[in-house]
């Protein structure tokens, strides 16, 4: 039975201890989820485990085999089987044993025994059943708030060699203890747990702290234990051991700290630098030797980087860069001593690696005779030019003591590249190019072109010079006198026909970038939405104050502050009635609160106290009133009424009355001396008013400094007005869906057409071009985007049409050479056929036989080589031929060529004059090949031309190549033909009869054109009547 198998392996292999924790765990529910796997007699259990507390889970995992009654592999992520385990040496803890058990029980199971399965997954749904006590007790211990204390670091750092450090520590507060095992501390620091070291010491990371200086220490211990636990080969987990880019790290964060140092069996107590060197470098100029060297001992580089350096019991430290530069100045000096220079690296040494050594070391001593001969004297010159519409500039940066050793001011070299990079400029094969758009252009050519100058030289090309820029200094605009009430407006451009102005504007008009006309028309659209919302706002705000009909309380004030009492009469009804309103009303009490003046709705009572007055609010007041009806302690009805509103200053204030049923006061916040209400100042108090209105009052003098009161009745809002109100919002709002609607359709059909009209001139192009009309060519005056398409179309249709007339002359070529092939073949083979015949028919005498087989062997000559000339031409056309390029000093190749043909030439009656110099030039050639092309010109000057003639080889160098010319002095070429001397089957003459195939120059320009160079004929020097020019890359030594 396989439970029973997975049982005995449990108990066998854990012990007691363990095995009971694990059952005990299996049987109060910490098993979260189950999966197992029976395959091929392997059982796989891997079981999720919650820890005692509840706090984390454990992953846990068991490999048995069943068939031998073995654990094959084990893996748990608590500390008690990191602890305990190593690899190959399984010791079980209690997660796996929980795990193990319950899988035990499934595999009891008939209803799990059954299933054809071979991997289950359970999830343990049982509610664990813990203490809440004792969860409770344990959270809160945790948090309990405790003193931390500070626990101290020993460090001792041993260095192992070939950059490897082995780091030993020791920990404790007063009694300092060996860390044995840093695997283990990780985990404790990981899990928050305590790890005991003695009797007197146990370190927790909640309880205990290290300084700041020292945590950088303990952050590299975590992770160096940490990676110990993924690497079970480990045995040393004493030691943390220290490689790579981690020494720069170790030594870094030991800046600050107290640590022992041993360095090749001496202990140091060393301080961490961060910076430059404390040694010092000699430049010496020695004859004619310039030498480098140091005269105190050179620090040792401890990392492999050379950044961490060892010097007279102290570490210093580098930045990275200057870390790499020192590790290979110390190479070579720990094993020189000195390292001496040429007298022409002299200007590299100043320039580059003087300048590193300074970075690196507290100073270089520079020989005095050195010193009074270097120059930093730097010239930039720009020179500015413009090609195929794109302005290119070329930089030199010109150090003119050229007598003296140059230190290149890097600075100002940088800063002069910088500036083009800035104006738009990119960096193209050997030059920068101006890659900005239309504004930019015009900007650095009226302004920022004249900065350059502040840098440096500045040149420009007679191509640029023509490039003209108008700013407003060359327009001149003028205003005249008014004609036919017009107001006359004149301007001129300078240099500019008046005839093109028109075409200037138009240009400026219709040359916008698409987006640009899109954007400006979506901002009108935009503004004229804008518009069309504040208009019809307006209109409904105006409507909807006519309907509400708010008296004018400032007008009417002002309007009766102008009069006395006693003018009353004089007040303009009708003008009043106008600012009241429709529907409202006005009264003015005099001082006495007697109503001297009312508007023609009579709506308020006649007489008012001063009380009534009082309670009225102030028109600005919005009160917030709260009246509440209750029954006090003593069974008597009460009544408070609290107001709240806005004072002078805007602060809030409250007044509370509190009366009983009869009106008497209460009690009250206020300062008022008042002991009951009346039934009308009660309801004024309250806010409740007569007739559906509400009264207001306003403050104010007449022309006399006598106070008035002016009370205000407005109507409360009805059903009907709201109904007016909402109406007046509907209109609103439709109205501005039906001019969005008729803005969006005149914007739809102004881009439709925008659109449509190119896309349609374009459309009916490629139609026309689709039915052979191939030279169509689009013009059009819109956007940019969509010119740019059209000559896009344009080019594109040029470029087809061009193809098109190529592979016409192509095809007539090919049937021409097709002819040409057929017509030199015909001719041997016609000799061949006639003459053998001759033979075979005996036509032939017999002492004439051997002139007749001589005859046919030099036409099967002539035969064999025309095929081999045409195979070759044909071949160099596969792409599957390659050229064996190869470094070649073409001076000497070139005189070898001439030793080796010098007999046959001497023999054939030519004379050869030679022109090499006696220098060194490299051009990678295939030497084959270009023998072969020297082959062909010679020949072609010994066939075509009588015996005696001169042969011209001169080689120079020629810019950044080699020329290489040859000349003949014979008869020349035709000057019909001299345009065509390349093509294939062109010979001497156009007729078929002269000497050749015609190929040998074809093929020539192939394989000097696969060289990346180029052959054409030349006017030839005087003495000689043809000459042809070849030109190769020179390659640099």
């Amino acid at each position: 039975m396989i439970f029973k198998i997975v049982n005995d392996i449990l108990i066998n292999s854990t012990d007691k201890r363990r095995f009971d924790k694990g059952h005990k765990y299996y049987k109060d529910g910490y098993i979260q989820s189950v999966k197992y796997t029976n395959k091929n007699k392997i059982l796989t259990i891997e079981g999720e485990v919650a820890s005692a507390n509840n706090s984390s889970v454990y992953n846990s995992s068991i490999i048995i085999d069943l068939k031998n009654k073995n654990i094959e592999n084990a893996f748990c992520d608590c500390e008690d089987y990191h602890k305990r385990s190593s690899y190959g040496d399984f010791n079980l803890c209690k997660h796996i044993v929980a795990s193990g058990l319950y899988v035990c029980n499934l595999l009891k199971s008939d209803v799990i025994s059954n299933l054809k399965q071979t991997t289950f997954v359970v999830k343990n749904n049982d509610k664990i059943k813990r203490n809440i006590d004792f969860i409770n007790k344990d959270l809160l211990e945790y948090f309990k708030s405790k003193p931390k204390e500070k626990v101290n670091l020993d460090i001792k750092v041993e260095y192992a060699g070939e950059h490897n450090f082995n780091c030993d520590f020791k920990i404790g507060i007063d009694k300092m203890y060996v860390m044995k095992d840093l695997k283990e501390f990780a985990f404790c620091r990981l899990q928050s747990k305590s790890l005991v070291y003695g009797v007197d010491f146990a370190y927790n990371p909640i309880d205990n702290y290290f300084d700041y200086e020292n945590e950088k220490i303990i952050d590299m211990i975590e992770e160096y234990g940490m990676n110990l636990s993924n690497n079970s080969f480990s045995r040393d987990f004493k030691s943390m051991k220290v490689k790579g880019c981690q020494v720069k790290r170790l030594f870094k964060a030991l800046e600050f700290t107290n640590f022992d140092f041993k360095f090749r069996n001496m202990y140091y107590k060393p301080s961490v630098i961060e910076g430059n060197l404390p040694i010092n470098f000699n430049l010496d100029l020695n004859e004619d030797k310039v030498t480098l060297k140091s005269n105190d001992n050179l620090p040792y580089p401890l990392s492999l980087k050379g950044d961490v350096l060892f010097y007279k019991g102290d570490i210093y430290i580098l930045n990275d860069e200057n870390g790499i530069y020192y590790k290979k100045l110390y190479s070579v000096l720990s094993e020189f001593n000195e390292i001496k220079f040429e007298q022409n690296q002299v200007s590299q040494v100043l320039s580059d690696i003087i300048p590193k050594i300074n970075n690196i070391c507290s100073h270089v001593v520079i020989d005095e005779s050195i010193k009074e001969n270097i120059s930093k004297d730097l010239k930039i010159k720009y020179y500015f030019d413009l090609e195929d519409s794109n302005i290119t500039c070329k930089v030199e940066f010109d150090y003119y003591e050229k007598d003296k050793f140059i230190i290149k001011d890097i600075e100002r070299e940088n800063d002069a590249i910088y500036h083009l990079y800035r104006n738009f400029f990119e960096f193209r094969n050997d030059k920068y190019v101006f890659k900005g758009n239309e504004e930019q252009l015009y900007d650095f050519l009226s302004k920022e072109i004249n900065k350059f100058k502040e840098i440096g030289e500045v040149y420009y090309s007679d191509k640029l010079k023509e490039k003209t820029i108008y700013n407003s200094s060359s327009i001149k605009v003028g205003l005249g006198e008014e004609i036919n009430h017009y107001l006359e407006f004149n301007f001129k451009i300078e240099n500019v026909d008046k005839s093109e102005y028109k075409k200037i504007i138009e240009a400026f008009k219709n040359k916008k970038r698409f987006y640009t006309i899109l954007i400006e028309n979506y901002i009108a659209f935009t503004l004229v939405i804008v518009l069309s919302i504040i208009c019809i706002s307006s209109l409904s705000s105006y409507r909807i104050r006519k309907i509400l009909s708010e008296p004018r309380v400032k007008e009417l004030s002002d309007y009766a502050s102008i009069i006395s009492e006693n003018e009353i009469n004089d007040l303009d009804e009708n003008h009043i009635n106008k600012l009241v309103g429709r529907h409202g009303s006005i009264q003015i009490l005099n001082k006495n609160n007697k109503i001297i003046f009312e508007s023609k709705n009579k709506i308020g009572k006649r007489v008012f106290t001063k009380k009534e007055v009082s309670y009225i609010p102030n028109y600005y007041d919005d009160p917030y009133i709260d009246i509440q009806r209750y029954v006090n302690d003593n069974n008597e009805k009460n009544i408070s009424v609290s107001i709240t509103y806005y004072g002078d200053e805007d602060n809030i204030q409250n007044k509370i009355y509190v009366m009983d049923e009869y009106l008497n006061l209460i009690y009250s916040n206020t300062s008022d001396k008042i002991k009951s209400f009346t039934d009308m100042e009660f309801k004024y108090l309250c806010g409740i008013y007569p007739k559906g209105y509400e009264i207001r009052k306003y403050k104010f003098y007449d022309k006399n400094n006598e106070p008035m009161t002016l009370l205000i009745y407005r109507p409360y809002i009805s059903s009907k007005i709201i109904k007016k109100i909402d109406y007046t919002n509907i209109l609103s709002f439709l109205g501005f869906i039906l001019i969005y609607i008729v803005l969006i359709i005149i914007f739809i059909v102004w881009l439709n057409y925008k659109v449509k009209k190119p896309i349609n001139i374009l459309n009916e192009a490629i139609v026309e071009f689709k039915n052979g009309k191939r030279q169509n060519y689009l013009e059009y005056d819109g956007p940019q985007e969509f010119c740019d398409i059209c000559d896009s179309f344009n080019d594109m249709s040029k470029k087809l049409y061009d193809s098109e007339q190529k592979r016409k002359k192509l095809e007539e070529d090919k049937q021409q050479m097709l002819a040409d092939i057929s017509h030199d073949l015909k001719t041997p083979i016609t000799v061949i056929k006639g003459y053998s015949k001759a033979i075979c028919d005996n036509l032939v005498d017999e002492d004439e036989i051997d002139q007749y087989l001589m005859t046919i062997n030099r036409k099967a000559d002539d035969l064999d080589e025309l095929i081999n000339t045409f195979h070759e031409y044909s071949k160099m056309d596969h792409p599957n031929y390659n050229f064996k390029f190869e470094k070649t000093d073409i001076c000497e190749f070139t005189r070898i060529y001439l030793a080796q043909k010098y007999e046959e030439l001497y023999l054939s009656g030519v004379e050869i004059e030679v022109d090499i110099p006696e220098e060194i030039i490299y051009c990678s050639i295939d030497k084959l090949q270009i023998k072969r092309v020297f082959d062909n010109l010679v020949s072609n000057a010994q066939k075509h031309n009588k015996n005696q003639i001169s042969i011209l080889f001169r080689v120079e160098k020629y810019e950044d190549k080699v020329k290489i010319n040859i000349a003949d002095n014979g008869y020349g070429i035709p000057e019909e033909i001299k345009n065509e001397i390349f093509d294939p089957f062109v010979v001497g003459e156009k007729s078929r009869t002269k000497k050749g195939s015609g190929l040998g120059l074809a093929i020539s320009k192939k394989i000097i054109e696969a060289h990346k160079g180029s052959i054409k004929l030349v006017k030839p020097e005087e003495n000689y009547n043809t000459e042809f020019e070849i030109l190769l890359i020179n390659e640099l030594k």
